[in-house]
């Protein structure tokens, strides 16, 4: 059929299904932009109104795709199209085939085309993939595509996509270019243009969103710090229905476990398109804070593009950006130097190779945070020239050498530990300010000390290992924590030593009771581990009867409250002090505690709340549980005891009792 023809029998179309099939075949006689657009016009709400093609996993709907296309149904095809395909080429494979043995569609151009600006597939085997679908959408001609795949051409793609698909893309480009798009005759131009008519207004009011839309993320772009920019481009784009307006909303609010889930959801889908060409320079996606980019961990794709970077610095998704963690060393640009660029000024943290830091030094950047990975020369000059730097991680066994160094820092990370030894010039921390120290055999992490501002000793020792040796090497320089000893290993959640070790620590902490400490000669009673997931539980209102539940109902002893990193005296009237705490709308969590005992609060105004309290007398433990449990009403409960984990009373209290009968 020719143009005419099919363009007479869409305006006189009943329904829009019919109007669609006419315009395909009016566009499949000369492939003009206008009709394309046209086509695009009236397939998105009859495919919306469909919906996506349904299915409980990804093969149950490539399943139903299939079968969708052998329909050959116009927006069956719209349906395929808009539901997300396999994440690796070989069960795709079957669903490119189906899709390219269907007449021509502009719409299948375009859904080609936005495959490219993802490469999803990039393999030394996914050239099956591609051949074809380059082969394709090089016969569509669709010219509207040019532009999108003109721009491939300057992106930096991994190893076997710029080897084996590269050269694909750039004859489709070839052929794009060469495309003769049929002029439209008199009558074509006057159908088409009343084919446009109810869609004039719409197509307006597009462009002006567009503008809208531009101006809000350029608001973000001027000024990154700025919050509210954010939150209102985020509403913006939620009226617009855009994946990226939920991201900011669910940043925007206390997370949960279902936000935490649909937030990593919607950043591993979406964040190479948000991202844009500087995606393909970043080794994994990045942390996103409301909704922007936060981190990098740059590296170089396919090492034969290392002179791209710098134009790639133009782009305006770098101004987020507030940590890069890595910094490959063949590209053409230094670290240095990208910090002087306007667009990387919000980088607070960097993590570089030794070799680039006496070009820091020069550069003196704004930096709070620098991890190196060894002990370069000029590091103890890193004061003169980052005055503004608090926490240095760094490989090096002469702390001497930085002693006027750590009296200007607030943490240290320290590599190349032996685990098996004692730290060499430990005096030296201990004299210094840190408030944090973490120490690493290599890069492993085996112990972090802290303190409050100005204390004289470490408070709190953490042993981040599971390692006995490593626990036993290191205790000694724990001498003088008098505020908890606590383990977070890999894979268990309480410090298990043996006999000696504990008696060890009992040697050298007499008045402490240490958090966590479990051996068969220790202290047998359950230290019982309550979650509340609610809504704010120590709220102006709720004060005073959470705190009669604790101090009455558990006969918890709490002495001392502690917002952030710094402890105070809970005084002689713990519930104003706390009532006071409750009004600071900065303010967002607190842990009650007790300096010489294992009772500890944590709560929340945002999240989890959690009550970790010994039990002696259960009968009284429960009935304040139950208690607490009815006064909270949470939407979640978590219970810990003996490894496992409850979600109700009844079963925890059963297990509870059940061990202490059989102790």
């Amino acid at each position: 059929m020719s143009t005419t023809p099919a363009l007479r029998r869409a305006l006189a179309a009943k329904t829009d299904e019919a109007r669609l099939d006419a315009l395909l075949l009016a566009w499949r006689a000369n492939r003009q932009p206008r009709l394309a657009d046209l086509i695009d016009r009236v397939s998105e709400p009859l495919v919306k109104a469909a919906g996506k093609v349904k299915g409980a996993s990804m093969p149950e709907r490539t399943k139903q795709c299939l079968a969708a296309c052998k329909t050959k149904h116009a927006v069956a095809l719209g349906q395929v199209l808009a539901t997300e395909w396999p994440g690796t080429w070989q069960p795709a494979l079957p669903l490119l085939e189906a899709v390219l043995k269907l007449p021509d569609d502009p719409r299948v151009a375009a859904h080609l085309a936005k495959q490219v600006d993802a490469t999803r597939y990039d393999t030394w085997t996914s050239k099956t993939y591609w051949r074809p679908l380059f082969r394709r959408l090089a016969k569509l001609g669709d010219v509207r595509q040019l532009p999108l795949l003109e721009q491939q051409l300057q992106r930096a793609k991994g190893e076997y996509y710029a080897r084996d698909m590269r050269p694909m893309e750039e004859a489709v480009v070839k052929v794009l270019r060469a495309v003769k798009v049929m002029p439209l005759s008199k009558i074509d131009d006057e159908l088409i243009t009343a084919l446009e008519g109810p869609f004039a207004a719409t197509s307006a009011g597009e462009k002006q969103k567009g503008k809208n839309g531009e101006a809000l993320l350029a608001a973000v772009y001027a000024n990154p710090s700025d919050l509210t920019a954010r939150a209102v481009y985020g509403d913006w784009l939620l009226e617009h229905s855009d994946p990226r307006g939920e991201l900011i909303s669910l940043q925007s609010n206390a997370p949960t476990p279902k936000s935490e889930a649909r937030i990593r959801s919607l950043i591993k889908k979406h964040w190479k398109t948000w991202l844009g060409p500087v995606s393909d320079w970043f080794k994994k996606p990045p942390e996103f804070t409301l909704g922007f980019p936060s981190t990098a961990y740059l590296d170089e794709p396919n090492h034969q593009q290392r002179d791209a970077f710098r134009a790639l610095m133009e782009r305006p998704e770098w101004r987020t950006i507030e940590t890069i963690t890595s910094w490959p060393y063949w590209i053409d640009v230094t670290p240095a130097e990208a910090l002087r660029h306007p667009n990387f000024a919000s980088v607070r943290s960097l993590y570089v190779m030794d070799k680039f830091l006496p070009e820091l030094l020069s550069a003196s950047p704004p930096l709070t945070e620098l991890r190196l990975q060894r002990q370069p020369e000029g590091a103890e000059r890193l004061m003169e020239t980052m005055p503004t730097l608090k926490s240095l991680r760094i490989f090096s066994a002469d702390l001497a050498r930085f002693e006027k160094l750590l009296a200007r820092l607030e943490r240290l990370h320290l590599l190349g530990v032996d685990a098996r030894a004692p730290v060499d010039s430990w005096a030296t921390l201990e004299r210094s300010p840190l408030v944090e120290v973490v120490l690493y055999e290599y890069e492993t992490p085996l112990v972090r000390f802290s303190r409050a501002l100005g204390a004289p000793k470490f408070t709190t020792v953490e042993f981040l290992t599971d390692s006995a040796f490593a626990i036993e090497a290191i205790v000694e320089h724990a001498r003088g924590c008098t505020k908890a000893v606590t383990q977070h290993g890999p894979s268990s959640t309480a410090l298990v030593v043996d006999a000696t070790t504990a008696a060890r620590f009992d040697e050298l902490f007499p008045k402490l009771k240490a958090v966590q400490i479990d051996t068969n000669e220790r202290d047998e009673r359950p230290h019982l581990i309550v979650h509340f997931q609610s809504k704010p539980l120590f709220d102006e209102k709720k004060v005073a009867r959470v705190w009669q539940l604790v101090t009455e109902g558990f006969g918890a002893t709490l002495d001392q409250f502690n917002v952030g990193m710094t402890e105070r005296p809970l005084g002689d009237d713990p519930v104003e002090r706390l009532l006071t705490w409750s009004r600071n709308k900065k303010a967002g969590d607190i842990t009650l505690g007790h300096q010489a005992g294992p009772s500890q609060v944590q709560l929340s105004k945002r999240t989890w709340s959690k009550f970790e309290l010994p039990a002696d007398d259960l009968d009284r433990y429960f009935t304040a549980l139950k208690a607490l449990v009815a006064f909270a009403k949470p939407t979640e409960l978590a219970l810990d005891f003996d490894g496992e984990r409850y979600t109700a009373v009844p079963p925890f209290e059963k297990a509870v009792r059940r061990s202490r009968e059989r102790a």
